[in-house]
């Protein structure tokens, strides 16, 4: 310790501590302390505030601490060896200063806590009561998040993952913008070849991806991200031959017309086309109707139609995906008959002289919708010539039609005035006239069983 007089009642008082710790220093005047004394000044060692593990611990090759964008960093940090004081940090980023905490873990450790906000460079100032730490400021740089690939989130679609046909290009689409950074590899391998194939890139860590076979057969997909397997391969693609749709014939009454809720077919043959896959699909003008194709195994189908509207409907046919020959068809559906409004009227229905009889009936089916329109006359066997037209099979209002033939117009009088001694409808017509004679043709056509002679 050494005392000097700067001048007349001033003096200068110095010395050198050699530890740490809270000193008394006393100053007497006279022999007598002045007032305040003793001092106790706290001597304490900056340099001895360390970060657990040592400051270069924290470091990277550049010496600064590094730091990332948006994520907290923690540094713990030792004053047992640097005397009592009180610890002091500031942090000063590229453009302001960065808020942190500073918390006492224990009686000698402290936590500094902080996140950075923007990418640059930091200075981190750490004061001792407050005397600076030698090598403060300590640097620090941030530097944004750089995420960690994972393949497993990379998604595969398109066509082309599944199958192909043989010198038509195929594509799919690698879409690895949630899986980081990393780049595809693809390989489509055969038995007897290999597929070259042509990544495009889309941006985003996306790619299209274009190829073309040459050869049929079953090939493996494998695509890999930063040489990681991607999840679900090896995939499976079926490589077809070629086949032409335009050689495909389709023929059948269900290509012209049909009624609602009857079944209606159609007769396919791929046997001249090649290999490849029909579909067939029949759309109205609110519903899908039913289609169902039968595979007999020998490169022929019949397809069947149970339409559920009536109205025009579409009927698409296609063979390896493409329209075969006059598909699109346009069918006509007719709604369900309805018996009820069928009208039948003339002198055919109702009782007559045998010598005058005019045998002849309208059947109006008009309003009525499409149907087959069903007769069926008993009598004396072989007496009848009869014309008929399709209509349904249900009873049009007032079937059956009982009519009563006699040989004179006195007998006829009789019956119609309820005095005929016989009771006719007590049995069946049957009784009355012998076996039946039924009859049903197809649309505009005429025959007749029995007599050539007309009624």
């Amino acid at each position: 310790m050494t005392i000097e007089e700067e001048e007349e009642g001033v003096y200068i008082v110095s010395y050198l501590p050699l530890e740490c710790g809270v000193f008394d220093v006393h100053i007497r005047w006279n022999g007598k302390d002045i007032p305040g004394s003793p001092f106790h000044p706290k001597v304490v060692e900056p340099q001895k505030v360390r970060a657990i593990g040592g400051w270069d611990s924290l470091m990277d090759n550049e010496g600064r601490i590094p730091l990332v964008v948006g994520h907290e960093k923690k540094i713990s940090m030792d004053v047992t060896d640097a005397g009592p004081g009180k610890l002091k940090v500031e942090i000063r980023g590229p453009s302001e200063t960065i808020e942190g905490t500073l918390e006492q873990s224990s009686s000698h450790r402290h936590k500094l806590t902080f996140t950075p906000r923007e990418e640059g460079d930091y200075l981190i100032y750490v004061y001792y009561n407050d005397f600076p730490h030698p090598n403060s400021p300590f640097a620090a740089h941030a530097e944004p998040l750089v995420p960690v690939p994972d393949h497993t989130r990379v998604v595969l679609r398109g066509h082309g993952l599944t199958g192909a046909k043989v010198g038509a290009e195929a594509e799919f689409v690698i879409d690895g913008s949630d899986a980081g950074p990393g780049s595809p590899e693809v390989s489509l391998n055969g038995v007897k070849a290999d597929i070259p194939v042509h990544l495009v890139p889309l941006g985003n860590n996306t790619y299209k991806v274009n190829y073309t076979p040459s050869v049929p057969g079953a090939y493996l997909l494998n695509v890999m991200w930063s040489e990681r397997q991607v999840k679900g391969c090896p995939l499976k693609v079926t490589v077809a031959a070629t086949c032409d749709a335009s050689k495909v014939q389709c023929s059948g009454d269900g290509l012209r017309g049909g009624t609602v809720g009857k079944e209606i077919k159609a007769f396919i043959d791929t046997r001249k086309a090649g290999p490849g896959e029909l579909t067939a699909h029949c759309m109205g003008p609110h519903k899908m109707a039913h289609c169902e194709l039968y595979d007999h195994r020998d490169g022929t189908f019949t397809l069947y139609l149970k339409p559920q509207e009536g109205g025009r409907h579409l009927l698409t046919v296609k063979y390896g995906g493409d329209h075969i020959q006059g598909s699109p068809y346009t069918i006509r559906i007719a709604g369900a008959p309805d018996a009820s409004k069928v009208r039948v009227y003339g002198p055919g229905i109702e009782p007559g002289v045998l010598a005058v009889y005019q045998s002849r009936f309208i059947c109006d089916t008009r309003g009525a919708g499409a149907g087959q329109l069903t007769v069926r006359i008993r009598g004396p066997k072989g007496a009848f010539r009869v014309e008929m037209q399709r209509e349904s099979q249900e009873h049009v209002p007032g079937s059956p039609f009982m009519v009563m033939i006699f040989d004179t117009q006195e007998e006829l009088t009789r019956f119609v005035q309820g005095q005929y001694a016989a009771n006719p409808t007590a049995t069946t017509p049957s009784d009355y006239f012998g076996e039946g004679v039924a009859y049903s043709t197809a649309m505009g056509q005429m025959s007749w069983r029995g007599s050539t002679h007309e009624l």
